[in-house]
């Protein structure tokens, strides 16, 4: 359906706001958007939703119809009108954005409100939004889902990305996900996830480590698992489009599927494979910085690269990778790593003397001079005996 906008001519007395004022409310696809602000790009939002949500059917192969399954949005227009709302409804407000879920689809809305100047998607954009639009895209299809599949699904799609479907970053979630597994009093066995309802374990416990069961899932080169999670969502949608079974027998009927299915005895075992072969940030960080220390510079650029690929913005990878590329006698990858650095935040006296020292060792004296100067300025401390003593070894 295209995208329509219908402008009210009558004011609208908000009452969860206390206030009276002009509201919109706007068609795109599954999402109706009421909102006040007329300087939204109101477009672009809708638009952005309605990508996101096709990777969501992409995963969970719902009847993505828009005349059977539409979604409420409502955005106001600040903080305060954000927490004056969900107290009129709720009695409470909340940190983050909050999907208001009520036992017929249709009274439920994801309650929003724009962060810093921009007016389109950019101003929601995030892991908060992501996963209560997921959440709204599921309890539209499902009452009572099960845990793992609603806590796993929501922590996967935190990183999604609205251009092309794919993980767009490092998930924080890893960490966590894998002390757990690995700690023999913490870890749960797969069965043990899938049967779990709520209140069953700590939330602190089981979101991680279905977090970890939906990857494993997802990514595993065992095909079997991934087609237990097309099942899955085959089972849980309804003939009628809405499966209104209890949290109880919809992870009842999910569990029973896996359980009788022989290729599945070895899950705990492919569980454990998996996860202990994903590399956090810090392991290989620590590891590029172990091999570095130890002259095993081909090592640690394997290593400190994919710590880059993880997070993108931290400045000590790179930083190290300038390190190895200098002691490797590249001093041309060294100075790219370094600048890299310093543009993520790393500390500037001391990416100046590197840099400084990379340029001496090039006898590059203009450069070297340049940002020796520099890092004695920052950092006078440290660095002015240091810089005096190598300016005086330069020629004029």
């Amino acid at each position: 359906m295209s995208a329509r906008t219908i402008v009210l001519l009558a004011l609208f007395a908000v009452i969860a706001q206390g206030v009276s004022a002009q509201t919109i409310e706007y068609r795109c696809g599954n999402y109706r958007f009421t909102y006040e602000d007329h300087e939204l790009d109101i477009e672009s939002i809708g638009t952005s939703f309605m990508a996101l949500r096709a990777h969501f059917t992409e995963l969970c192969g719902f009847d993505p119809d828009p005349e059977v399954h539409f979604a409420s949005v409502r955005i106001l227009p600040d903080r305060s009108s954000f927490d004056r709302y969900l107290e009129s409804r709720i009695g409470e407000t909340r940190n983050q954005y909050v999907f208001l879920k009520y036992g017929k689809p249709e009274l439920s809305e994801l309650v929003l409100y724009p962060v810093g100047e921009e007016k389109g998607y950019e101003a929601f954009a995030g892991p908060s939004l992501n996963r209560q639009l997921f959440l709204q895209y599921l309890y539209g299809y499902v009452l009572e889902p099960p845990v793992w599949l609603r806590d796993g699904f929501q922590a996967w799609v935190e990183n999604l990305s609205v251009d092309d479907g794919d993980q767009d970053g490092y998930s924080p979630w890893l960490e966590t996900a894998k002390n757990y597994a690995m700690d023999p009093e913490k870890s749960l066995p797969v069965r043990s996830i899938l049967l779990a309802e709520t209140g069953t374990y700590e939330a602190a416990r089981l979101y991680p480590l279905s977090w970890a069961l939906v990857a494993f899932f997802l990514q595993t080169e065992r095909t079997g698992y991934r087609r237990f999670l097309h099942e899955t969502f085959a089972v849980l949608e309804s003939p009628d489009g809405y499966n209104r079974r209890t949290q109880e027998e919809n992870t009842r009927i999910v569990h029973e599927r896996f359980d009788r299915t022989a290729r599945f005895a070895s899950a705990d075992e492919d569980f454990m494979n998996w996860i202990s072969g994903q590399k956090t940030f810090t392991e290989l960080l620590n590891a590029g910085v172990a091999a570095y220390t130890s002259g095993r510079y081909a090592e640690a650029e394997k290593n400190l690269v994919r710590a880059t690929e993880l997070q993108k913005n931290d400045p000590l990878p790179f930083y190290y990778l300038g390190l190895s590329a200098y002691a490797s006698g590249d001093h041309d990858d060294a100075r790219m790593w370094y600048l890299r650095a310093l543009d993520n935040g790393a500390d500037a006296a001391t990416v100046h003397w590197a840099i400084s020292l990379t340029a001496y060792a090039v006898k590059d004296w203009q450069a070297a001079r340049l940002y020796m100067e520099k890092a004695r300025e920052l950092n006078p401390s440290r660095y002015t005996e240091k810089a005096e003593n190598l300016l005086r070894s330069m020629p004029e």
